[in-house]
């Protein structure tokens, strides 16, 4: 942004409220003087507060996209000042805009610097100690203007400084210009628990009132297959409570007895088992428990348990080396 505002004077667009939430202190209030000799005057593309509208504007044909990714990136308030050196014809500008967070004000600096780069104006870039993230450009524009300019981020406002000349002798300007403005910047204009990179959602009261993040969504899906399996898993059970023969040599069971309650998280498939305990249920017939172990039951890290729905069993050994 800050190689196109004074190469390209333009006529002063009407201001419009800022949006919500409000920087603090007001973005008016933390640029810093311009040098000595220079005078304010109301000229340029911006001058005083700005819209993210009124921002894209000075990024000629690319205007709507700039816009767009400010407002993306939580545009919230913009303000710029501009200044003429009258013995020598030098211009300046100094700006600043506040995002919603830091992080929104990063991404629009790598967006402001990648439009800077592409500009054919470009010479080469700037640099500056004691700043940092920021990118600084050389420009040069055929009518014979110069421009030196650094644009930095600071919490989560985005700070620019350039000085164009019709000879190149404005770098220093704009180094010492740059440096007094980051050190008289607040830490940032939005305290930072309000940044959304930094929001916590506040606690719900049911899992399934967070459906509204991708966190929230995969935990609710997480929940509706648990409590899914847990319906099929009892409907099965009870099925298999009245439908399941009863083990030779064992007491019927009635159908109005509970089965061996289900722990509530579990890695296997429900067992079915006899009053008793001692057999268990693979769908068409009684096997022992004390000869083998039903294989899709829950098995303990090492493999030498496997539970029952109450307890851990040990798994008997292959029936080939079994007693």
């Amino acid at each position: 942004m800050v190689y196109a505002l004074p190469l390209l004077a333009g006529a002063l667009l009407p201001l419009s409220a800022a949006a919500a939430p409000s920087p603090s202190p007001t973005l008016d209030q933390i640029l810093a003087p311009p040098p000595s000799g220079f005078n304010a005057v109301k000229e340029g593309t911006l001058n005083g507060r700005f819209t993210a509208h009124e921002l894209g504007t000075t990024y000629s044909t690319g205007a709507a996209e700039a816009e767009n990714t400010a407002i993306h990136d939580g545009f919230v308030d913009g303000y710029a000042m501009t200044w003429l050196q009258p013995s020598t014809g030098r211009t300046g500008i100094e700006f600043v805009v506040a995002f919603e967070g830091g992080r929104g004000a990063r991404s629009f600096l790598s967006y402001d610097q990648a439009s800077a780069l592409s500009d054919p104006k470009y010479q080469h870039s700037d640099s500056i100690a004691g700043i940092d993230p920021y990118y600084g450009v050389h420009l040069f524009d055929p009518s014979g203007a110069v421009l030196d300019g650094f644009t930095f981020v600071k919490g989560n406002d985005m700070f620019g400084v350039a000085f164009v000349s019709s000879k190149d002798d404005v770098l220093n300007l704009a180094t010492s210009q740059a440096g007094t403005e980051y050190a008289a910047a607040p830490s940032e204009t939005i305290p930072p628990a309000q940044w959304p990179e930094n929001a916590i959602a506040s606690p719900s009261p049911s899992p399934l009132a967070n459906v509204g993040s991708f966190a929230g969504e995969a935990l609710f899906v997480v929940l509706i297959l648990g409590v899914a399996g847990l319906v099929v898993g009892i409907a099965m059970r009870s099925r298999r409570s009245t439908a399941a023969p009863a083990p030779s040599g064992a007491t019927p069971v009635p159908a109005h007895v509970a089965l061996a309650p289900l722990p509530v998280l579990t890695a296997g498939a429900p067992v079915q088992l006899s009053p008793d305990r001692n057999m268990w249920w693979d769908g068409q017939a009684w096997r022992d428990t004390f000869l083998e172990a039903p294989p899709f039951a829950q098995r303990s890290a090492n493999g030498r348990l496997w539970w029952d729905g109450s307890n851990w069993r040990p798994v008997p050994p292959p029936a080939s080396s079994a007693p």
